[in-house]
């Protein structure tokens, strides 16, 4: 499976440099954070544009490389072949809304990860500095969370993307939402976002090292 999360990794690391894009559904975004107002505007929007490019995807194709099927706006997987973590099912668990109604309805979808969420803001008892919710985005991430120094990569790879979408100030005055200062350097470690920032890197089941080692 490890070529599976390169791959990954590389649909995530290309979808972060892409041009500011429409987003059809800010109306259903405004409605989540109307509805969740401890989730910090521009989270569930890098989350979308990371994931999917804010596309909602109700019937998704199957995969010719291996890589789980992603569904909704949000990009979440209900088959993780065993691998990838079946976030979808975790999402509708926690939101209680039903499997279909997550995949199928775009709102639905929106709302359904927000709620999931706003529970584990409160359940892992995280403030609203949105420095300290690279947990809460991991937590829903369908990426596996182990030892495994590429699975490890991708997933906080995953996490950098969505916080350094939303510390873009074009991205913030495009979808508007507010500058949230985050400071990735202190979410990350100095070693850590080095390797995240580099424009290249090694990956191994033991480590990962940018071009300096």
């Amino acid at each position: 499976m490890n070529i599976f999360v390169t791959i990954l990794l590389l649909s995530i690391t290309t979808g972060a440099n892409a041009d500011v894009i429409p987003n059809n559904f800010q109306n259903h975004f405004n409605s989540a954070y109307n509805e969740f107002p401890q989730i910090p505007r521009g989270i569930l929007e890098g989350v979308a544009f990371t994931q999917t490019h804010f596309r909602h995807i109700e019937n998704p194709d199957t995969s010719c490389i291996g890589l789980p099927k992603v569904s909704g706006i949000m990009g979440l997987t209900e088959n993780g072949q065993g691998y990838f973590r079946n976030n979808l099912l975790l999402v509708s668990q926690l939101s209680g809304y039903s499997l279909n109604e997550i995949k199928q309805n775009p709102l639905l979808n929106i709302l359904a990860y927000a709620s999931a969420y706003n529970y584990l803001i409160d359940s892992l008892s995280v403030s609203n500095n949105i420095n300290e919710h690279d947990v809460i985005l991991k937590s829903l991430s369908e990426i596996p969370w182990d030892h495994n120094a590429a699975n490890n990569f991708a997933l906080n790879t995953f996490v950098y993307q969505v916080l350094d979408f939303i510390n873009s100030p074009n991205h913030q005055q495009a979808y508007n939402f507010p500058n949230q200062s985050i400071d990735l350097l202190n979410v990350f470690g100095t070693n850590n976002y080095s390797i995240l920032s580099s424009e290249s890197v090694t990956i191994s089941n033991s480590n990962v090292t940018n071009n300096n080692n």
